[in-house]
C-alpha cells in the first residue's frame, strides 16, 4: 500500500467559507478519498487569503482548472497561488498548521458526547479548554454540528470553551457574528 500524498490548492479564497467550498470541490474531484484529512490554511504570501490541503491516494497528473496547486514537487497554476498551495502542503505534512474540515470520524463528532468519545470516535488527538485546565474524558461536549480541530505540534487539537453549565462547546462557531455588526 502506498502512502497518501498531500495536495495543496489555492484559488485566492478571501474567506474560510470560500476555502471550505474549494476543499469540498477538491474532495469530490479526487473521488472522496477514505480517511482524508482536508484543511484550510491562512496564507500571508502576497495577498492574504486561505489555501487548502487534502490527502489523496496518488499524485495527480492535473488538478482542476483555475487553481494554483502543489503536490510533492509538482506545481501548477500562477506562481503566487502555487506557492500558497505549497505552503499548505508543507504545513499539513509537518502537522504544524491547518484547520481540519475533513478528518476521520468527523461524521461521528456532531452532537452531545463526552470528551473521551470525541477522542476515540475521531482522529482528534486532544481537546483543550481555552482559559481552563485540561478536560477529563467524562466531561460533556456539545459539538453543535461544527467541529474544526487544528494541527498543533503534530497533534490534531480541538479548542473548546465553556458553553454554559458543565458543557464544553467548540471555540469556533459555524456562523460567527461579524466584528462591529452591532454598531457598524
Amino acid at each position: 500500500m502506498t502512502a497518501p500524498f498531500i495536495v495543496g490548492a489555492s484559488d485566492g479564497s478571501p474567506t474560510l467559507a470560500a476555502a471550505e467550498h474549494l476543499l469540498h470541490r477538491l474532495f469530490e474531484e479526487f473521488g472522496r478519498p477514505a480517511g482524508a484529512i482536508g484543511c484550510t490554511h491562512l496564507v500571508r504570501l502576497g495577498r492574504s487569503h486561505v489555501a487548502v490541503s487534502l490527502t489523496v491516494a496518488a499524485v495527480p497528473e492535473e488538478v482542476p482548472a483555475g487553481l494554483g496547486a502543489a503536490c510533492e514537487e509538482r506545481r501548477w497554476g500562477p506562481s503566487d497561488l502555487a506557492e500558497a498551495a505549497a505552503q499548505a502542503v508543507r504545513e499539513h505534512a509537518g502537522r504544524s498548521a491547518g484547520r481540519a474540515v475533513f478528518f476521520p470520524g468527523a461524521d461521528r463528532v456532531t452532537g452531545a458526547l463526552s470528551v473521551g468519545e470525541v477522542l476515540t470516535a475521531s482522529a482528534i488527538d486532544e481537546v483543550v479548554v481555552l482559559g481552563g485546565g485540561p478536560p477529563g474524558p467524562a466531561d460533556r461536549f456539545d459539538a453543535r454540528g461544527h467541529v474544526r480541530p487544528e494541527w498543533r505540534s503534530g497533534r490534531l487539537t480541538l479548542a473548546a470553551m465553556p458553553g454554559g453549565g458543565d458543557v464544553l462547546v467548540p471555540f469556533e462557531v459555524a456562523d460567527p457574528t461579524p466584528c462591529c455588526a452591532d454598531h457598524a
